[in-house]
């Protein structure tokens, strides 16, 4: 059903054998840690990138160092559909990157062929998938955001 504790019982069941986790600790969630950990354990491959540690990343067999939110450009949808470009204050540490390279860097490495490079290649390709983004672009999005129509079709509650 899309939600986290359907895809921890789905993995906990051996119907999952490969999760991505983006910056969060599922530990830290509402479900129970021994089914968390029992989950993540039949994996038989977990992903895991982000900032800092946890631990989720503890137990993943492969931990990709993602650049923080103010190293990155992108774009963020708010609850309320609202959608507001954000650009990089500074350069990513080290071998961080943001997690639309990571991505791209592992559809590339899995043969998905051509993969956007940039933040704004990813939002066209988000707005060209995805009815309730058509016809938004960073321009017409501009500084102040843009209500995407439709929310309940992207974020239901």
């Amino acid at each position: 059903d899309g939600d986290v504790a359907g895809v921890l019982a789905a993995a906990r069941a051996g119907d999952v054998k490969c999760l991505w986790v983006f910056h969060h600790d599922l530990f830290d969630g509402a479900w129970p840690e021994s089914e968390v950990r029992d989950a993540l354990q039949r994996l038989e491959l977990l992903l895991w990138s982000g900032t800092n540690a946890n631990r989720t990343s503890a137990l993943a067999h492969l931990v990709l160092p993602a650049a923080a939110w103010v190293e990155r450009d992108g774009t963020f949808t708010n609850f309320e559909g609202r959608v507001q470009r954000f650009r990089a204050a500074l350069e990513p540490l080290r071998d961080a990157l943001p997690d639309w390279d990571l991505l791209g860097r592992v559809l590339t490495a899995l043969g998905a062929g051509t993969v956007p490079t940039r933040a704004e290649q990813w939002f066209r390709e988000l707005c060209a998938t995805i009815p309730a983004f058509a016809g938004l672009t960073y321009r017409s999005i501009g500084d102040t955001g843009q209500m995407i129509q439709n929310v309940e079709q992207v974020a239901p509650r």
